[in-house]
């Protein structure tokens, strides 16, 4: 795997592992084991999901520094992992990875199943960003 691909999550509450596993170049799988350990259950138990003291936890732990930049500007620097939400589709919140040549989302139409992650060129129409995890400099 190299940094930055297409990585589609595999839990239906996974989108923050899939970014992680683009971010550092490595399997969905070993991303989801590094942020469970930090959430300290799986991502299916409840509450679902991660947390953004979990995802950056576990990629300090690697090596990767980011802070919460909560009124985030625009253009957003490569490696940012964002939390996006709206009223309809992403109600539950959703982590999107902002890479070169856009945004990898990693459940790109929200789909059931497969869920497959594609590289959108801009945000989701109607998304606000509630968070981005920027890499510190």
């Amino acid at each position: 795997m190299h940094q930055y691909q297409e990585v589609s999550q595999e839990d239906p509450w996974g989108c923050a592992a899939a970014c992680v596993a683009s971010l550092m170049g490595v399997p969905y799988a070993r991303a989801k084991r590094w942020l469970e350990k930090e959430k300290g259950r799986p991502v299916s138990e409840e509450p679902s999901g991660f947390e953004i003291d979990e995802i950056v936890n576990a990629l300090f732990k690697r090596g990767v520094k980011l802070v919460a930049d909560w009124n985030p500007t625009v253009p957003l620097p490569d490696g940012a992992i964002l939390c996006i939400h709206s009223r309809v589709r992403y109600r539950d919140y959703h982590y999107l990875l902002k890479a070169p040549w856009g945004y990898m989302d990693p459940w790109f139409d929200l789909k059931e199943s497969p869920m497959v992650g594609k590289v959108r060129a801009s945000l989701p129409k109607g998304t606000k960003i509630y968070v981005a995890l920027v890499p510190a400099l």
